[in-house]
């Protein structure tokens, strides 16, 4: 399954360390535990980065990566199983719960999880620290992106 990432251009070297999901936490798993976040498709990729931006002069200099992990790798988390408000905007405690338990059971590299931005398409939360996450980083790939600054509206580009 090819999945996608999207990540500022001086971030590259170490997007796949999980270190900046480590710091500061994510959705599906709490502060203090390496995650990787990448989306299905490039479209959500982008929509992810943009929920966070408001800004146009922000969308310069990022850096759009794939990578391929076997679907057989990536466990489902059904959007049928969730709390009510698992897409709340500030990620609830029980959400990283969930995240924090696979993490705790699971073996394998990938956990598949709704987007709470588009309920119907997913995201993927890998492991940095599963025994065979780093034999998938020799299929990443850095794609030429840019994202289009008409997608945040700004005083400078309101017509």
């Amino acid at each position: 399954m090819i999945l996608y990432r999207l990540t500022r251009s001086k971030y590259v070297e170490s997007a796949w360390s999980g270190t900046g999901a480590k710091l500061y936490g994510g959705r599906w798993h709490n502060i203090g535990r390496p995650a990787v976040y990448v989306a299905t498709s490039i479209s959500l990729a982008v929509l992810e980065v943009l929920v966070h931006v408001g800004d146009d002069e922000l969308l310069a200099d990022f850096s759009l990566l794939s990578i391929d992990i076997p679907e057989n790798q990536i466990d489902i988390l059904n959007l049928d199983t969730l709390p009510p408000d698992w897409n709340d905007p500030i990620p609830p405690a029980c959400t990283m719960e969930i995240g924090s338990e696979w993490f705790e059971v699971s073996h394998s590299i990938g956990l598949m999880v709704p987007s709470a931005i588009v309920p119907y398409e997913n995201n993927v939360m890998l492991n940095p620290m599963a025994k065979d996450f780093h034999q998938y980083i020799n299929t990443v790939k850095h794609l030429d992106f840019g994202i289009d600054s008409r997608l945040v509206k700004t005083k400078n580009n309101l017509r």
